[in-house]
């Protein structure tokens, strides 16, 4: 007799092997396997080398006038290896094939058994954060919007899901219609007529890889310190760094570390940098831990720029050639060492001794002599140019062997910021990345976060360079730059004469620290930026999803934009909108209308976007973050007693002493009472609005609750609180009735060139509207003239 042992979980595979008998059914093609789970009657969908796709698939329709689900008892599933599919029956008529096609593609069929629309649910099984997404080849779906996601939010123009961890993606399509919804980890719902195909479903193994061409594409690594982008102080800008030797001097530095963990540290949190550039006291020991030291009392991160490849002096070369790389002709190869090693050649990390004496002993020196714990390292690209031609670097392999020994100098929790251009072969061993040249001098560097923001929060975290010297910039200018790397949650680089920086470009930048985060949804690079003026960020929290459009002027003349909500990926059928900036609420629109804005030079504006529910008070902004709550909004519970309304909440990230304000889009109701964790509360009422302040006693977070009771007597609004007007051309405003009683207004204007029509009028109970048209007579003005007038 023969005895073998079995596995526990082997054993249960086996006993449901013999429960399901002859009733288990699957086919394979193109490492593909469909099979039939007779126990539940569930569909499941597999990659044969990495494991499940989908489970849980199901097909819902109408069959002779009743409601027919594939999961009922009763259904029959028969396998077809030849034609590679699985046929469903249900009291002998077919209803459903589920073929295997070339090209990693499984097509659903519905036949005319069904009645009506068929639908086909199945739950996703595409790792612990999937990405809803709009692959390369899906990309005129994106309607020129850069888009972007905070947690779970579905996006309707996506039809692709992405799993980071395998470089694989989904994509559905249907003659219906396809969404992903966040539904325990992202559920697929496809709809279409029964009687013919219902949806495609194409497995796109290495997208990263073979598609984008991103060779060395692995998922990024997050460290604990830093779970999202970085925010960074360099200096390199401001201090003029190519200026002197050395430019980085304790009169300049300490100063300016003083003002950036006085004014920044606060908003930005624990993880904030202060990174010293090129053109320090390198041979100074004592000099560069005492710089360390002060950063990092005062509760920053030191943060440290070198160039490890090229850190030994070129007279090295005539004792130990065989210490760097050559080219063909047997000649070492220069690459790139700023001021401090220029000109120095590039050393062969393959070499034992040249790593022990110089490559990671820079890494150690940095590390643990000096104490520095985030490294800018320049000149990439340019020695992964030089290792693919040198005759014996080991060619791009031999660069990354490099790399690998930095991280194992370092350790694990330190962040490595590679430099400058795209260097896409350091991908999977480094944190973060420069993704174009120097943009610090540039009007902004859109371009650059645009192109390759679909690396972001994938691979690493991107760099576009710091927005730089913009203590001599316009306000304008200064928010494009922060709201195009918040909403991208891209790295946050300043570089400037931190002691000159204004108000009020030092309060741009703390509403915008930290960053978020955020996941980029366009996943393919984008050349033709321009046509890129509107992002629109999807924030999703337990209580609800909103958005947060930025509206661009790329150019250094005014502009006349559209904020069209048309080409969002809006859900609700009406939207309040809220412009963050000037703290002006436009009011409700449809989801499909076009709001012309007038934007400065250089100039962006931004907008939270806010289902519209009608029956209730509506939160529409905070006033901590750009993220208007995708940030601090912790908590939010709506309930209803009687006539009245009352939201609790909790908000965090709480600077004390900072006014905290929520802004509640109110309709026929105002604050009848509201209270705090943190103290006194102050509330005011501005038109539609309500306004709801906190001053923190302490930062961190704060409970709090409001209390809305209808309105009584009457009352009006008029909104949008500011307008653009046009020569010959018309502007409206809504006025709005808000109380319980009929309401007369009268509008007055400041100058007699600006016509309103009707001046005055009548208008019912709440939530009665009129709507009021505007005109400007502009003679006498010359072309390009700004003139402001009040109602």
């Amino acid at each position: 007799m023969t005895k073998f042992r079995v596995s526990p979980r082997a054993l249960v595979a086996l006993l449901a092997f013999v429960a399901a008998g002859a009733s288990a059914a699957s086919v394979a093609r193109d490492g593909l396997r469909i099979s039939f789970d007779p126990a539940t009657h569930f569909i499941r969908l597999a990659d044969e080398a990495t494991g499940s796709l989908f489970t849980q698939g199901v097909l819902k329709a109408t069959l002779a006038g009743q409601p027919f689900a594939s999961n009922a008892p009763g259904l029959k599933v028969a396998s077809d290896a030849e034609k590679c599919q699985l046929v469903l029956s249900s009291n002998g008529r077919p209803v459903c094939r589920l073929r295997l096609v070339e090209g990693a593609r499984l097509v659903v069929e519905t036949t005319k058994s069904l009645e009506g629309r068929a639908s086909w649910e199945c739950q996703a099984a595409m790792g612990e954060r999937p990405l809803p997404a709009i692959l390369a080849d899906e990309r005129a779906a994106d309607r020129a919007v850069l888009i972007t996601r905070l947690g779970p939010a579905a996006v309707g123009p996506a039809r692709s899901l992405f799993d980071p961890q395998r470089d694989l993606a989904l994509s559905a399509s249907s003659p219906g219609r396809v969404r992903w919804l966040p539904k325990a980890g992202w559920k697929l719902v496809a709809t279409a007529p029964a009687g013919g195909e219902l949806l495609t479903l194409r497995v796109r193994r290495h997208y990263y890889r073979d598609e984008l061409g991103i060779r060395h594409y692995a998922p990024m690594k997050k460290r604990k310190r830093w779970p999202t982008a970085p925010v960074v102080a360099m200096t390199w800008y401001g201090i003029q760094g190519w200026r002197g030797k050395p430019a980085q001097r304790k009169e300049w530095l300490f100063p300016n570390i003083d003002w950036v963990a006085e004014h920044l540290l606060p908003y930005a949190g624990p993880g904030l940098v202060f990174q010293l550039d090129d053109n320090y006291a390198y041979n100074d020991d004592a000099t560069m831990r005492g710089f360390a030291d002060y950063i990092r009392s005062k509760g920053l991160v030191p943060g440290i720029w070198f160039t490890p490849y090229v850190v030994a002096p070129a007279s090295e070369h005539a004792k130990h050639p065989e210490w760097f790389i050559h080219d063909k002709k047997g000649k070492p190869i220069k690459t790139f060492g700023g001021k401090n090693w220029g000109g120095n050649f590039t050393l062969n990390v393959n070499n034992p001794e040249a790593v022990k004496t110089w490559f990671a002993a820079w890494w150690q020196k940095t590390s643990e002599n000096w104490g520095y714990d985030f490294f800018k390292i320049d000149g990439q690209p340019s020695v992964i140019r030089a290792y693919r031609n040198s005759k014996d670097g080991g060619g791009v392999d031999g660069y990354r062997k490099g790399l690998a020994i930095g991280r194992k100098v370092v350790g694990e929790e330190k962040f490595i910021n590679a430099c400058y251009g795209i260097p896409l072969d350091a991908i999977g061993l480094v944190d973060g990345s420069r993704t174009g040249p120097d943009t610090g001098n540039w009007p902004h560097a859109m371009g650059v976060i645009i192109r390759w923001n679909f690396l972001n929060n994938v691979a690493w975290f991107c760099d576009p360079d710091a927005a730089a010297n913009l203590y001599r910039a316009t306000v304008e200018r200064v928010r494009l730059n922060a709201q195009a790397r918040v909403l991208t949650g891209q790295q946050f680089l300043t570089d400037d004469v931190w002691v000159k920086v204004p108000p009020a470009v030092c309060r741009v930048w703390q509403l915008s620290f930290p960053m978020l985060d955020i996941y980029p949804v366009n996943l393919y690079p984008i050349t033709d930026w321009k046509r890129y003026d509107l992002f629109d960020l999807r924030v999703a929290k337990p209580w609800g999803t909103w958005d947060v459009a930025g509206l661009f002027n790329y150019d250094g003349a005014p502009a006349t934009k559209t904020l069209d909500l048309g080409r969002l990926p809006l859900e609700a059928e009406r939207v309040h909108v809220f412009e963050f900036w000037s703290s002006t609420y436009l009011g409700t629109f449809p989801r499909d209308a076009k709001l012309q804005r007038s934007l400065a030079p250089f100039e962006g504006q931004l907008f939270a976007i806010v289902p519209d529910l009608g029956h209730r008070p509506t939160l529409i902004s905070t006033s901590r973050h750009l993220s208007q709550g995708g940030l601090d909004l912790n908590a939010l519970a709506w309930s209803r007693q009687g006539n009245r309304w009352t939201a609790e909440g909790e908000s965090t990230h709480l600077v004390k002493g900072d006014p905290y304000e929520l802004i509640f889009a109110t309709g026929p109701y105002r604050v009848a009472e509201a209270t705090s964790s943190q103290g006194r509360v102050e509330t005011a009422r501005d038109g539609a609005l309500a306004r709801v302040r906190i001053v923190p006693q302490r930062s961190g977070r704060a409970r709090w609750r409001v209390v809305f009771a209808p309105i009584e007597g009457p009352a009006v609004a008029c909104w949008p609180a500011a307008i653009d007007l046009e020569s010959g051309k018309t502007a409206q405003l809504t006025i709005e009735s808000l109380g319980s009683a009929p309401a007369r207004f009268r509008i007055r204007a400041s100058d007699p060139r600006l016509r309103v029509e009707p001046a005055a009028g009548k208008l019912a109970r709440a939530p009665a509207k009129a709507t009021v048209r505007v005109a400007a007579d502009t003679a006498g003005l010359e072309p390009g003239q700004v003139w402001a007038g009040t109602l």
